[in-house]
């Protein structure tokens, strides 16, 4: 029967123990306050202790504890301007990544060098991010493709082809076809009215 009281007991406190841990919140910034307190007070403890039995007076030992403090807050790391520095860091090379997929597209696209930035700055970028953070590289074409709709000035036009070209250009040979047409013509009036005239 003991036993079985005993196993009751365990149980009703068992359950008042989960019903207080559901209504109770823990706070943990009061927590952590009263672990750092805690160290903060063995911390001198041990310091006093140490410069004690080094036999320093009391005035002493307060100097030295204001020199020790001042020592390891001067040594401590500067751990947010270390996140900051990382978080630039980071955006700086999110920004290469989507600036050198954007210039891969553009050139997909056949922009020149000379329009290709101010396509890529008026480009809304901005929604180009997949959920895992990589660049979306349809999106990004999407993107560069609307400004180019929005502003067709900026779309490049065919390129004309200067210097030696094997078979000429088309308007070379448009013109050319017609110039020796035109000879052609020249050279079998001429023949006729030569012929006309003997």
């Amino acid at each position: 029967m003991d036993e079985n009281n005993n196993n009751g007991s365990q149980q009703a406190e068992q359950q008042a123990q989960a019903e207080q841990s559901k209504g109770a919140e823990i706070d943990y910034d009061k927590l952590a306050s009263l672990i750092e307190g805690k160290q903060k007070v063995t911390e001198d403890t041990v310091i006093k202790g140490y410069l004690k039995q080094q036999g320093l007076s009391q005035d002493e030992m307060t100097e030295a504890i204001s020199a020790f403090k001042a020592k390891r807050e001067a040594e401590k790391p500067d751990v947010d301007g270390m996140r900051a520095t990382i978080e630039k860091l980071q955006a700086q090379i999110a920004q290469d990544k989507l600036d050198k997929v954007a210039t891969d597209e553009a050139l997909k696209l056949g922009l020149d060098a000379k329009t290709m930035p101010y396509v890529v700055k008026m480009a809304d970028l901005s929604k180009v991010y997949k959920a895992d953070g990589t660049v979306d590289t349809d999106a990004v074409s999407k993107a560069l493709n609307q400004v180019l709709t929005d502003i067709p000035a900026l779309r490049p036009t065919a390129k004309e082809n200067r210097g030696f070209q094997v078979g000429g250009n088309d308007e070379s040979k448009d013109s050319s076809k017609e110039q020796q047409e035109e000879k052609l013509k020249n050279i079998f009036l001429n023949k006729r009215q030569i012929q006309s005239i003997i």
